[in-house]
């Protein structure tokens, strides 16, 4: 029968506590590592979304603010809308931007459609495809100027009565 107050007993005991510590402890860092990286998988997932948004520039305060404020999918577009309701950002774009694009988009439809045709400027008749040999500043003039007409060109119809140089 064991004497239970026999030394060499307690001294596996001992052994046995104090090899379990370490692995507590590196347990622990483990587990802290792994809710490092999942916190820092969250933030890199915000911050592309953001980016994907648009929202990137928006400075510090207002993207916590957005973040706090947004509860939802972080689509682009759901981080528009509350970024939006915020007032951090305006849903049109601002008006010479617009006209901007309005303009490129006109001048590569244009361009794609064309097939030639001798200007008429003389007679007051545009048609799509003569415009559509005019430089870009031109075709820029004529969307700030007329911006029915050259709507209706964009649209494949010939403007009559419109004299543009």
């Amino acid at each position: 029968m064991a004497d239970y107050n026999d030394p060499d007993d307690l001294d596996d005991t001992d052994e046995d506590q104090e090899s379990e510590k370490p692995k507590t402890s590196g347990m622990k860092q483990l587990r802290d590592s792994f809710e490092s990286a999942k916190a820092e998988n969250s933030r890199l997932k915000r911050e592309n979304a953001l980016l994907k948004a648009g929202l990137g520039d928006l400075g510090g305060k207002k993207t916590q603010a957005l973040l706090a404020a947004h509860d939802g999918d972080l689509t682009a577009e759901a981080l528009k809308a509350t970024a939006t309701e915020l007032g951090f950002i305006t849903s049109e774009p601002d008006e010479a931007q617009q006209q901007a694009d309005q303009a490129a988009d006109a001048a590569t439809r244009l361009a794609d459609s064309s097939q030639g045709a001798a200007p008429s400027i003389q007679t007051g008749v545009l048609t799509p495809t003569e415009v559509n040999d005019w430089p870009p500043d031109k075709i820029m003039r004529l969307n700030e100027q007329h911006p029915d007409e050259f709507e209706r060109l964009m649209r494949g119809e010939t403007v009559t009565g419109l004299a543009f140089t």
